[in-house]
């Protein structure tokens, strides 16, 4: 079903027989020469064309039977994929069907087909047997190569096809043969050559764009030395602590100082009570304050909008696949998720919280460096950790997966007036204090961060050791 390397070898032979129908070549020159078939070219463009078709079929059956792929289809592909028209059709309809959040079957998208493609429930029945097994942690692998290897062989026709231009123009130049059959050679291979110059090429890369993206907590930002598209940062801590607010302080911070595109996927919290908390946190203000100023002052509404022009909030329960459908669409290169354990899987398939958060966490990675996004993400720490109140340690979230793998940086926090039943013995230094812990900083040394947790506002500024505090403004 997915074709080898049979193709490029067959156009390697016909390019051969090319050569020596050309006539008057100068050996010295290495330069054009006019063949004697002046006619249209031999080489064959098509590679083996059943093959690509049922290839194109094993795509569409995959999300037939399996709704959920919908997603990872609609972001890695379109229609000019495929070759053959019905199989344009199909995805065509499956694509409006998704849009309108349908779910479908075959005898369901065969209704929509009628009078669009001859016998539609005939022609799914024998895009149906193109699936080899019906296990969905396999579709979902499988569905991955049958587009890589439907891109592969496109671009593979489009060189064919300026191969054909040259000889059917009687202007044949055989380097420049030698070279699209190379580039065709390579494509879907890695070019990494391996070498130290590609490692100082992707730091002048690094440097010439900026110095990284900094979260407005001037510590932890010298400690991380700015956060760069293609990495991960988990926020991990016990509920109430305050990750939400923590991230909508960083937030906050990020729309004032970046033009880049923002997007907020908050899976737990509606979009009205977001924009409370942001309008708490940008303008210092009690919740209640805050929401009567949303609903009655012009001005604040006004610059809140203005402000905020750059970012996007989703609140539906998307799967980690229709982020990365959203990410894609919008183009946003900053990436909230609150929080990571809210992310709907495809299925049940995995047994346990370990299988599942593993799986999640590992796919987030994946499209941080597919899309080149950074990615913040939240994740909710179990009984282990226990109320909040203690020091977060990299081995609570032992019972998460991968975590600590696929992450690029990690940060704990707790506040250790969680600690006490009564808050009448809460000592005074500890109290309204979140202490933030870089857990994993994958360039450089790990370090406890203070912070005062103003929780009148949701607002979250850095203190100094020495008790000095460091102020981070959120709203210039």
């Amino acid at each position: 079903m997915v074709p080898g390397r049979s193709f490029l070898e067959r156009q390697y032979t016909i390019c051969e027989q090319t050569k020596r129908e050309v006539s008057s070549i100068n050996a010295e020159e290495k330069g054009e020469a006019k063949v004697r078939n002046s006619g249209p070219s031999r080489i064959n463009q098509g590679g083996d064309e059943m093959s690509m078709i049922q290839t194109e079929k094993a795509v569409l059956a995959a999300v037939i039977l399996e709704n959920s792929l919908v997603p990872v289809l609609l972001a890695n592909a379109n229609r000019s994929l495929f070759s053959y028209v019905d199989n344009q059709i199909v995805f065509d309809e499956i694509e409006k069907l998704h849009k309108e959040g349908q779910f479908f079957d075959i005898v369901i998208l065969a209704d929509r087909l009628s009078g669009k493609i001859q016998a539609p429930f005939t022609y799914l029945s024998s895009v149906m047997e193109c699936l080899t097994h019906s296990n969905i942690k396999f579709l979902l692998a499988d569905i991955k190569l049958y587009i890589d290897t439907l891109k592969r062989e496109r671009a593979r026709k489009e060189l064919a096809a300026e191969m054909n231009q040259l000889t059917y123009e009687g202007i044949f130049d055989w380097e420049e043969a030698k070279r699209i059959i190379s580039e065709a050679d390579s494509i879907g291979t890695e070019t990494e050559t391996g070498s130290i110059e590609d490692c100082f090429k992707e730091l002048d890369e690094i440097s010439d764009k900026n110095e990284g993206i900094t979260l407005g907590f001037p510590t932890l930002d010298q400690a991380i030395g700015g956060l760069r598209h293609g990495e991960v940062l988990l926020f991990m801590a016990r509920t109430g602590v305050g990750k939400t607010f923590w991230l909508l302080n960083v937030l906050s911070y990020l729309i004032a100082h970046t033009q880049e595109r923002i997007v907020l996927f908050s899976l737990e919290m509606p979009k009205i009570s977001i924009l409370e908390r942001l309008a708490q946190i940008i303008f210092s203000l009690s919740r209640e304050e805050a929401l009567d100023k949303l609903k009655t002052d012009e001005e604040t509404k006004t610059h809140l909008i203005n402000s905020s022009e750059n970012l996007m909030i989703f609140t539906q329960n998307y799967s980690v696949e229709e982020v990365e459908l959203k990410i894609k669409e919008v183009g946003s290169k900053i990436v909230f998720i609150d929080y990571l354990d809210l992310l709907r899987e495809h299925s049940s398939r995995y047994q346990n919280r370990y299988e599942r958060v593993s799986n999640l966490i590992i796919e987030l990675k994946r499209i941080a460096k597919r899309q080149g996004s950074l990615l913040i993400v939240l994740h909710q720490l179990q009984r282990q950790a226990e109320e909040g109140g203690v020091p977060v340690k990299l081995t609570m979230a032992r019972d998460s997966g991968v975590i600590e793998e696929a992450s690029d940086f990690i940060l704990g926090g707790w506040r250790p007036e969680l600690a006490y039943d009564d808050e009448n013995r809460v000592p005074e230094d500890m109290k309204n204090r979140l202490f933030i812990k870089l857990l994993k900083n994958k360039r450089g040394l790990t370090q406890t961060i203070p912070c005062f947790f103003e929780k009148t506002t949701g607002r979250i500024r850095e203190i100094a050791w020495n008790e000095g505090i460091a102020e981070v403004n959120h709203t210039q």
